[in-house]
C-alpha cells in the first residue's frame, strides 16, 4: 500500500562540538537522549547506512526515537519527525540511501511485524509503502532513478521506479537476504548468505556469483570503478554462541570474478563499506570499535576510535571529511582525512636487544618490539660487519608484542666469527610498511 503525506516537522537545536571547527576530530551531542543511532554493522540489519550526506548536510537514522537528524557541516544539528503512520519510537527508520538532490529513501520498521518503504522530497514531504508482514532488510537507491530493497523473509525483490510505481520480483529467492548496491552496470547486486553475491536487473534477469572467502556477506557497496566490494565475517551467535570472528575485504569485477584483500589482523570484522574520495574503500571494523581503509591495490589502514567513540556507520560530507555515528555516545563524530593519515603512519619496529650470540651453527637470537598502532610487524632482518652482509632472518609479531628471532649467519659471517670471536655489526630491520631501523652492536660467539 502506497500513501503521501505532508511536510514532516523539523525541530532545530545548536549544539557543536567542545573543540575547535579547525580540530581534527569532533563530537556533536545529539538533542535526543538515547536515540537509538542505528548500528549499522551490527545485525539483523548488516551494511545498511545510519548515515549519509545528501543536499549539503549529513543524514542520519534515529531508530528509537523515531527521527532522521540533519547535521550541517559546521555542527549545527536538527531532526525530522517521521509521522506515526510510518513509524514509531523503536520501529523507526534504520537505513537511509540517497542519490542526488532529489532522491533520498529510507526504510523502516513501521511496528513488530511490519515494515515502510519511504521516499522523502527535498521540501521534507513523502510517500510511503505498507509492506504487511513483509519487513525490509536492506535498501539503495538507484543512480538512474527510484529505489531497489531486499526483505527479511528472503523472498524476492522489489524495484521502485521514478514515478513511485513498485516492480515486484518473486524471484530470486535467496537463503540470508544481505545488503544491496547498485553497480557500475546499473543492475542491482545483493549478498545471499555465505557464498553468493546475486545481480538483477529492471527486467528480472538475474545471474549468480560466487563471492570468495569465509563468512557471512556483511556489507556491499560499489567502487570509484564501477565494481562490486563486499565484506565478510562470521557474524556468531548470541551471548551462548562463538563470537563473532574473522573477516575479509573482497572485489568483484562486473563480470563476476572475484579477488579478496586478506586483512592485516586477525578478526577485522569488516562493515558499512563506502567509496571514498580517494578512490578507495572505507569501512568500520569490529563493531564499531574502528575505522578502516582499503586501496584498490589491497593496502589496508586501520585505527581504533579513541576515547571510548564508535563508528557504527560512516559516510564522507561535502566538506570532504569523514563523519560517523556513534551510537555508545550518542552523538554524531567528524574526523579529518590529515588525522586518520596521522593516526594510520606505520610505527616503526624496535631492536631491543643490546648485543647477539651465536652459537655453533651460526644462529643468533635477536628481540624485537612492535609498538602499539595500526599494524603488526613484519619484514627482514640484515646483519652487516662494515659492508659485508654477514647474517639475516625475519620477522613477524602483532600489534603491542615481543619476541625473538633468528638470525642465521652465511659462510663468511662464520668464518669472521671464528676468526675474531668478537665482531662490531649493524642489525637493520627491513619493515614491510615502514623506513629501516638499524642499531650497532656486538656479536660474540
Amino acid at each position: 500500500m502506497k500513501a503521501t503525506i505532508g511536510s514532516l516537522m523539523l525541530t532545530v537545536a545548536l549544539l557543536f562540538g567542545g573543540a575547535d571547527r579547525a580540530a581534527a576530530l569532533q563530537d556533536f551531542p545529539l538533542p535526543t537522549g538515547d536515540a537509538g543511532l542505528i548500528d549499522a554493522n551490527q545485525g539483523p540489519h548488516f551494511g545498511n547506512r545510519g548515515i549519509i550526506s545528501w543536499r549539503g548536510s549529513l543524514w542520519f537514522a534515529e531508530e528509537d526515537a523515531n527521527k532522521i537528524g540533519v547535521a550541517t557541516t559546521g555542527g549545527q544539528i536538527s531532526e525530522v519527525t517521521i509521522p506515526s503512520a510510518i513509524s514509531e519510537p523503536e520501529y523507526g527508520p534504520f537505513a537511509l540511501s540517497a542519490v542526488r538532490n532529489d532522491q533520498f529513501w529510507f526504510a523502516a520498521d513501521g511496528a513488530p511485524l511490519e515494515g515502510r518503504v519511504v521516499r522523502l522530497s527535498p521540501e521534507l514531504n513523502s510517500n510511503y509503502w505498507n509492506l504487511g508482514y513483509n519487513k525490509l532488510l536492506a535498501i539503495v537507491a538507484d543512480p538512474a532513478g527510484g529505489a531497489w530493497v531486499t526483505y527479511d523473509d528472503g523472498e524476492g525483490i522489489s524495484y521502485y521506479d521514478n514515478d513511485n510505481v513498485e516492480h515486484y520480483f518473486e524471484e530470486p529467492q535467496y537463503l540470508d537476504p544481505g545488503p544491496i548496491t547498485v553497480g557500475g552496470d546499473g543492475a542491482a547486486w545483493f549478498g545471499d548468505g555465505s557464498s553468493t553475491i546475486k545481480r538483477i536487473t529492471k527486467s528480472g534477469s538475474l545471474t549468480n556469483y560466487h563471492a570468495s572467502g569465509d563468512g557471512d556477506i556483511t556489507s556491499i557497496t560499489t567502487g570509484p570503478d564501477g565494481s562490486v566490494w563486499y565484506s565478510k565475517f562470521n557474524p556468531g551467535y548470541g551471548i551462548f554462541g562463538p563470537p563473532a570472528s574473522g573477516g575479509v575485504i573482497g572485489r568483484m569485477t562486473l563480470s563476476g570474478s572475484p579477488k579478496l584483500f586478506e586483512p592485516p589482523v586477525d578478526d577485522l570484522l569488516p562493515s558499512s563499506l563506502i567509496a571514498g574520495p580517494d578512490g578507495a574503500i572505507w569501512f568500520t571494523t569490529g563493531f564499531g570499535e574502528g575505522i578502516g581503509r582499503v586501496t584498490p591495490a589491497g593496502r589496508y589502514s586501520l585505527i581504533n576510535m579513541p576515547g571510548g567513540r564508535t563508528a557504527d556507520s560512516i559516510a564522507f560530507g561535502p566538506d570532504g571529511a569523514l563523519w560517523y555515528t556513534d551510537s555508545r555516545l550518542n552523538r554524531i563524530g567528524r574526523m579529518t582525512i590529515p588525522e586518520f593519515n596521522r593516526a594510520t603512519a606505520a610505527r616503526k619496529p624496535q631492536i631491543l636487544s643490546r648485543s647477539l650470540r651465536a652459537n655453533r651453527r651460526g644462529v643468533a637470537k635477536l628481540r624485537i618490539a612492535c609498538p602499539v598502532g595500526p599494524y603488526p610487524c613484519h619484514g627482514n632482518i640484515a646483519v652487516a660487519a662494515g659492508r659485508k652482509a654477514i647474517g639475516k632472518g625475519w620477522y613477524s609479531l602483532p600489534i603491542g608484542k615481543t619476541r625473538s628471532f633468528a638470525v642465521r649467519l652465511n659462510g663468511p659471517g662464520k668464518k669472521l666469527l671464528r676468526r675474531k670471536k668478537t665482531l662490531a655489526v649493524k642489525v637493520t630491520l627491513k619493515p614491510a610498511n615502514a623506513k629501516p631501523v638499524s642499531r650497532k652492536m656486538k656479536l660474540r660467539r
